[in-house]
């Protein structure tokens, strides 16, 4: 359930009906806040770059793509119909009524112009799927776990990164989550991560919910996390 909720948030509001068909998780999405993220335009919004979907439309050559705007454009590639693809627009397709793209990485437009363009969803079975199982080559070069027994946040300094990952527990802690876990040789949070950190010290609550620590710990890791580059 999570999954899909997540899945269809991230996904632009006009490719929606071709990605999710009805299900009875989706049945209260009207009460999720909004995204408003810079990949979901409106039809009268231009950007170089924008989601889409491929349409099922017979072409030799050619597909014809749904991005969003009031007719479809072609991009240069044959692909599978229901396909959703990144498109690169060229400028000067900006004032025609007949526009054509080329279908780019979804990286790249975080990559070359810094737009925030959404987020993958991975599910893990377990905390060593977690630590493991991410699509970066060379893995995560910092790691920090979250607990009110962790160190002061308010303390802490962390060196510059490619990719971090940040963990959260649930109510019994992440000692719970290394505990359930056979694979795993660490028997304590802080052998198994770079920084175990206290982002809330001050709290009063005996616990936080979770998805109310993800919002205070990425707004007070802000200020302090500093990559290495837009990866």
């Amino acid at each position: 359930m999570m999954r899909m909720l997540l899945e269809y948030q991230e996904c632009p509001q006009y490719l929606r009906k071709y990605l999710f068909s009805f299900h009875r998780f989706l049945g209260k999405v009207g009460v999720l806040n909004a995204l408003n993220a810079p990949h979901h335009l409106l039809s009268k919004q231009w950007c170089e770059y924008r989601e889409g979907v491929v349409l099922d439309r017979r072409n030799k050559s050619l597909s014809y793509v749904d991005v969003g705007l009031s007719s479809e454009i072609t991009i240069d590639k044959k692909l599978d119909a229901g396909v959703r693809v990144t498109v690169r627009l060229p400028p000067e397709t900006k004032d025609l009524t007949k526009r054509f793209g080329v279908v780019v990485s979804p990286d790249e437009p975080r990559e070359k112009c810094g737009y925030y363009w959404g987020y993958t969803v991975r599910v893990a079975h377990s905390l060593t799927e977690v630590m493991t199982g991410g699509r970066f080559q060379n893995g995560y070069d910092l790691l920090i776990g979250t607990s009110d027994k962790g160190e002061d946040i308010k303390k802490t300094e962390y060196p510059k990164f490619y990719h971090a990952l940040i963990v959260f527990g649930g109510v019994e802690g992440l000692e719970s989550a290394i505990e359930a876990d056979d694979q795993l040789e660490a028997t304590e949070p802080h052998h198994l991560f770079d920084f175990y950190t206290n982002t809330c010290p001050m709290q009063q609550a005996r616990t936080i919910r979770t998805e109310e620590a993800v919002l205070i710990s990425l707004c007070a890791l802000q200020d302090k996390l500093l990559p290495k580059g837009k990866n």
